[in-house]
């Protein structure tokens, strides 16, 4: 894992470095579109301010958001796809920081677009050339590491096959071992049957291998082979061995992780494993989103809250008690859209409830003030819940947080929906949740999330939601 680690930090190190170049020529040469000169972009405040932000942006994209993972594995096509979708958020978070600084009037939206078309051709290229080159180049030279895969007779067609679309850029495969002798010779794949399992040994002693690959079912009733693995560790040798853990067939392979608690050694499973660096990059955006959507939350407070204290009796604010990551409970704020006794007038109306299941809709509710349809339709009424956002209750990704009297029927299968931070907006928010009916489909949407999480997927949901908010579409 640690080695893993840090060849997918190498490989963000050189995309970054890449990526930076294309950053420096794409400004320059928007800027001498736009002057129809050459300027040193080194020297002045806002194209340096620019190329700092940028290239801010670009490491935090490469190390975070999980956009390299498939670098060596997807087409030229994807590839353009990811070089475009790289520089729409450059783009949209110099725009956010600029915005931040107060620096959005200085800003020359043409040098922003010629930049945007300049980074999506350099950065693609680069990208191109970066993968063509670790691939021929570093993979048959001298530090690339060499693996032998042991497989079972019967299947090894498909286990090489499987193990050699997910090996890493740093690795390759210079052959099979097999208990078949009669398979000596065969190719799958491109890859060789070079020796039998009792040949093993002598092939370790005269040849060059790094890493054995075990992917034999059986490895652990064959004792000549046990012995074998057990001499080539002592021989320098790195031995991986598939664990095959049947109890947890069901679940993708991402659930299930090898950990140490004390001194135990362990099989850990969780649907929501987060390292270290997606952890922090979470917090970040949410620190960040959260200090932003505050300080809208104030310039609302002031222009809201009167209207609100004007059009019905009660507080301005209106909170609740939420339910939170594994069960935790926490008051949840929001401008109030309904009269004061909405809370005991619920009862009388649950039986035009609109969603079916657990969660209670209804579209022309007579609870509502006159402000309230307007906030409700606008979203402002969410605006209160940044407080929760950056008091840790909330973040500004996540699952819908559940009322107390939604969670205390839930069934087993609903509680996985709670198992991370409750979210300010999520896939709900952005799938036309008033148009959703069902509490099942609610579900299955935060489960989706749950189950495909990460930053890339947090920053389109939060671009989904600016959209949905600035259209009113699906909320009522």
């Amino acid at each position: 894992m640690y080695i893993k680690s840090r060849r997918e930090n190498l490989l963000n190190v050189i995309l970054s470095a890449s990526g930076i170049f294309s950053i420096i020529l794409s400004l320059f040469t928007a800027y001498l579109i736009y002057f129809g000169e050459a300027i040193n972009i080194f020297i002045y405040s806002t194209p340096f301010k620019y190329l700092l932000i940028l290239c801010a942006e670009l490491v935090f994209v490469n190390f975070f958001t999980g956009l390299n993972k498939s670098f060596f594995y997807r087409g030229i096509y994807r590839e353009a796809i990811v070089s475009f979708e790289i520089s729409l958020m450059l783009v949209f978070g110099l725009i956010f920081v600029l915005f931040w600084l107060h620096g959005l009037t200085d800003s020359r939206r043409l040098v922003v677009s010629y930049f945007a078309i300049g980074f999506v051709i350099l950065d693609f290229l680069s990208r191109v050339f970066i993968r063509y080159f670790l691939l021929s180049i570093f993979k048959k030279g001298k530090f690339s590491s060499k693996v032998l895969v042991v497989a079972d007779s019967d299947d090894y067609k498909l286990a090489v096959r499987n193990f050699d679309k997910e090996l890493d850029w740093t690795r390759y495969i210079i052959g099979i071992s097999t208990p078949d002798v009669s398979l000596i010779g065969r190719r799958t794949h491109g890859k060789k049957v070079i020796c039998t399992n009792d040949d093993l040994l002598e092939f370790l002693t005269r040849n060059s291998v790094d890493e054995l690959v075990v992917l034999s079912k059986n490895y652990d009733s064959d004792e000549n082979l046990k012995n074998t693995l057990a001499t080539a560790e002592e021989m320098g040798i790195k031995v991986d061995v598939k664990v095959n853990l049947t109890l947890f067939d069901y679940m993708p392979s991402t659930f299930v992780k090898f950990d140490k608690i004390g001194n135990i050694q362990c099989i850990s499973v969780s649907r929501n494993y987060m390292n270290h660096k997606k952890l922090f990059a979470k917090h970040l955006m949410d620190f960040t989103g959260g200090m932003l959507g505050f300080l809208i939350f104030c310039l609302f407070y002031v222009i809201i809250g009167p209207l609100i204290k004007m059009d019905s009796k009660g507080p301005i604010l209106f909170s609740q008690p939420r339910v939170g990551k594994n069960g935790r409970i926490f008051k949840c704020y929001k401008f109030r859209s309904m009269c004061a006794d909405a809370e005991a007038r619920k009862k009388e109306l649950m039986a035009k409830n609109e969603v079916k299941g657990l969660m209670f809709k209804m579209e022309d509710d007579p609870r509502i003030t006159r402000i309230g349809h307007f906030i409700r339709k606008t979203s402002i009424d969410e605006l209160p819940q940044f407080i929760n956002v950056l008091k840790g209750d909330m973040s500004l990704v996540g699952t819908r947080p559940p009322t107390l009297d939604e969670y205390v029927k839930y069934e087993p299968k609903h509680k996985a929906r709670v198992s991370m931070l409750p979210g300010l907006t999520g896939l709900w928010q952005v799938s036309g949740r008033s148009d959703i009916k069902n509490f099942d489909d609610v579900v299955k949407l935060d489960m989706k999330y749950i189950d495909n999480w990460s930053i890339l997927l947090d920053i389109k949901i939060v671009l989904l939601t600016i959209k949905v908010v600035l259209f009113g579409k699906g909320a009522k």
